[in-house]
């Protein structure tokens, strides 16, 4: 079921079922993707908690429209991340991260390549703005378009491709750092 759909249903008769499968298909993926920020599971934990009484509160209201309901709930859950400003990308990635990351394939990356890029993006983290990192990881592990990541952000798609091409290059700076594999 597209997911623009479901949440037009869950707005006009608060069909608890489709609440719970909304819950149900997105809560696991917003925990990691905050967790990747706060590094805390509790706060974590906190986030999605606020995104889903968020939700719930627009559907409730009759004010949720029929959208995308995964850059939705990503675009609540970017602005709780900024809000508080405790949330910044942590170096020591937990492991529950790359654990969680392997059982949520949310993106069209292998569990492997996913958990590679997760390490890479952490560890230059200090090189990378706020913004970039949030581009890199809602574009290429989250799997998002230009246009929901620029939904998500608040921004416009050209502003998302300026920002993810100085992340790009500043990573790619990097691996041309790194020493050539001799196999």
């Amino acid at each position: 079921m597209e997911d623009g759909y479901l949440l037009f249903r869950a707005t006009k008769k608060l069909d608890h079922d489709m609440l719970t499968a909304a819950f149900d298909n997105h809560a696991s993926a917003i925990y990691v993707y905050a967790l990747r920020f706060c590094g805390d599971p509790l706060e974590a934990d906190r986030i999605v908690g606020r995104v889903f009484a968020k939700f719930l509160e627009k559907v409730s209201v009759g004010k949720a429209t029929p959208i995308n309901l995964r850059a939705y709930l990503y675009q609540l859950a970017y602005h709780y991340v900024t809000e508080d400003g405790c949330c910044v990308l942590h170096l020591a990635f937990p492991k529950m991260v790359s654990r969680n990351r392997n059982e949520i394939s949310t993106g069209s990356l292998n569990p492997e390549a996913s958990a590679f890029i997760d390490k890479f993006v952490s560890s230059f983290s200090n090189s990378l703005s706020e913004l970039q990192q949030h581009v890199i990881i809602l574009r290429f592990l989250e799997d998002f378009s230009v246009d929901e990541t620029a939904t998500i952000m608040g921004t416009t798609a050209n502003q998302v491709r300026a920002i993810q091409n100085l992340g790009l290059a500043i990573l790619r700076s990097y691996l041309d750092l790194l020493p050539e594999s001799k196999e």
